[in-house]
This record gives structure tokens, sequence and C-alpha cells, in this order.
């Protein structure tokens, strides 16, 4: 069976072609993003993308990108943003993202601009987009230039059509000192900057109330008892201690201790081949809901964000309503769920939000 493109419906096979070989459209040019490109992407965007077959997200991305969905936004050869083209039963579902260094510039508006005159250009009765129904920015942007909200919620689904929508509506005029100028930032800018977890995380530090050090090979017993490491050979001294001393030399292992007590828990940051770094926390049995899972996991992540990292995600079991309310709590936000049915949030220095909670008590007062 052929299918026919009918009355008011885009040409989704031309547009994907076009944009797919590369599309220059109000002095920006949209193309297939590098592979440094989705990195520097995935590391520098408010929302970071999605999968739900347990990739991080410059490999979701990435992913994206072969699919037709995703697409840099380059202007002078500096890359300034993410767009998105999705089909949405018959009508295209436009988005777009703008590095940090470029907002303020009016690159969402010529973005928004492009991408809807791309749709309808193409045969598009109706071109939808979606934003936060507290992206005030955007919602603004989005009504100026004649998209009217057809559905309300957490997330506000808009819509313009060729009778109603104002191409320029969203171009602000420039200040009355002239242009605001953007500094040029290089993917490779996110990429190579920080120093990573191990190097970061390898000398011990007090933070809230806790003492935080490295793990060692000798913390083997330690670590065995806590829940993520649960897959250490169980029974076999000398096969703990080979995992563990394998472990260590890869992942950044800290552990937390309150008082003059021993060690209660241990945060873990894994960091993939393409640069990206997980997180993840664990306490022994008796510290649990003592605040102690949120003070380790707030000291690890201050520590990181402040040498220069620019985003971490983690994995969570979706039954454990205690951590995601915790990751939460610290600025995590949803970004997939995995192929074991985890979890997926991320968190950048932008988003993340130090709780400031209260001291920790000593264990056993």
């Amino acid at each position: 069976m052929t299918w026919r493109r009918g009355a008011g419906e885009a040409d989704w096979t031309a547009i994907i072609s076009a944009f797919s070989a590369g599309v220059t459209a109000r002095g920006l040019t949209f193309r297939p993003p590098t592979g440094d490109e989705c990195l520097a992407l995935a590391h520098d965007l408010p929302v970071p993308p999605r999968s739900r077959v347990g990739l991080g997200p410059a490999e979701a991305l990435a992913n994206l990108s072969r699919k037709g969905v995703a697409y840099a936004v380059v202007e002078d050869g500096r890359l300034v943003g993410l767009s998105t083209l999705r089909r949405c039963v018959s009508d295209p579902l436009v988005g777009w993202a703008v590095r940090r260094a470029h907002r303020g510039c009016g690159v969402d508006a010529r973005i928004a601009a492009a991408l809807t005159e791309a749709c309808l250009g193409s045969g598009a009765a109706t071109v939808l987009c979606e934003a936060g129904n507290r992206n005030t920015r955007a919602l603004g942007l989005l009504a100026a230039m004649g998209y009217a909200t057809v559905a309300a919620g957490p997330v506000v689904t808009l819509a313009t059509t060729r009778g109603s929508f104002v191409p320029d509506g969203g171009l602000a005029p420039p200040p009355p000192d002239g242009p605001e100028v953007c500094a040029p930032v290089h993917p490779e800018d996110w990429v190579r900057k920080a120093p990573s977890p191990r190097d970061t995380l390898a000398e011990p530090f007090d933070s809230g109330g806790l003492r935080l050090r490295p793990a060692r090979a000798g913390d083997a017993e330690l670590l065995a008892d806590l829940a993520p490491f649960g897959v250490l050979p169980g029974g076999d001294p000398d096969g703990v201690a080979t995992f563990v001393t394998a472990m260590l030399a890869t992942t950044a292992v800290v552990l937390a201790t309150r008082g003059d007590g021993g060690p209660e828990g241990a945060v873990t940051v894994i960091t993939s081949s393409t640069g990206e770094h997980e997180i993840g926390w664990a306490v022994v049995p008796a510290a649990r809901r003592s605040g102690l899972a949120t003070g380790m996991a707030t000291a690890v992540l201050g520590r990181l964000f402040e040498t220069g990292c620019p985003g971490i995600s983690c994995s969570i079991d979706p039954r454990n309503a205690a951590s995601i309310r915790l990751a939460a709590n610290l600025g995590f936000e949803p970004c997939g769920i995995g192929s074991d049915g985890a979890l997926g949030m991320h968190v950048t220095a932008a988003t993340f939000r130090n709780p400031d909670a209260a001291p920790l008590p000593v264990a056993g007062a």
C-alpha cells in the first residue's frame, strides 16, 4: 500500500530530505549534528534529549538525528542550538532549544520562524509546538507569532496555520544601544573543560557535617553490603576484592562518614566512553531516612559542578519513590526509561538545587 499525502498535510519526505542535507534560513543553518555537537548539546540544554532505550543524553540525541528528528542549528560556524521536527498524526510538531551563551539574542525566534515556514511551505495546514506552562519566554514568543493554545496542562500545546502565522512576530527590535553580542561557544568547550570526576573526587573533603573520602580496595566489605553493589561475587573474598579493585580503576567512588563512626554510605560516578557521567548513591540500612543520601549526593554534585562538570545523569528503579524524590529535590528531571525499566534523570549545573538541609544528625545520637 502506498501512502499518499492528503490535503493540508506536510510533504514529510521533502522536509526530512531537505533538513538532512542542510537548510539555511533566517541566517541559520539546520543540519544533522556531529558526535561532538551531540555531546555539547546534551550537556548545555535545560532539558536533555530523552531516551527510552537506556541511552545517555548525547547518544539519545545522535539516535534522534539518525531518525531525522533532531538537527543542529549553526550560525557563522558556531553551534547555537538544537531544533526538532516530529510528526504528530498528520501535523508537524516543531521544537527548539538554545545554548546558554546564545540566549537573549533572538535565536529562538528565528529558529521557530524558520521551522514553521518550512512546514507551512511544504503543504502543512497546521503546525504544532509545545512549551512548559512556566516557560513564559517561549509562550510569549509563540503567541506573538500567531500560535494559539489548543491544549493546556504542565505542557501547553499550541498551533498556528497559514492564515494566523506571523513570521516576524517573535523578533524583538534590537536594544537602543545596538544589537546584543553573543560570545562564541564551540562544541568542544563542554567536552574538555571539566576534569574527570575521579580527579575531582580524589581527595577527602568535608561538607554539611559529612566527611567524604575516596574509596580504597580495603573498603570492599562495606561496598559489598550496599545495594548498588549487589553484583559483587558473594561468598568469595578474593573475588570481591578483585571486583572492587577493577571498579575503582574506572569509577569515582566516595564514602561518607558522620562524626566518629565508620562509612555509612557511598556515591559513585561512572564516566562513559562518550564523556557522559552517571551518579549513584546508597547507604547502609541503619542510615536510611536520615538525610545521609541527600547530604552525600548534594556534596558530590556540588563539587563536580564547581569544577566545571556540565551535567550528570542517574538511573533509578521506578519503584524507589524515595530516591526519585531525592533526585527531583536536587534538580534532576526525567529524561527517559531505560531498557531495564529504570527511570533516567538528568541535572545540569544550571538546574542543580542545593536543598540546604539542616545539619545531619550524628549516627547513634
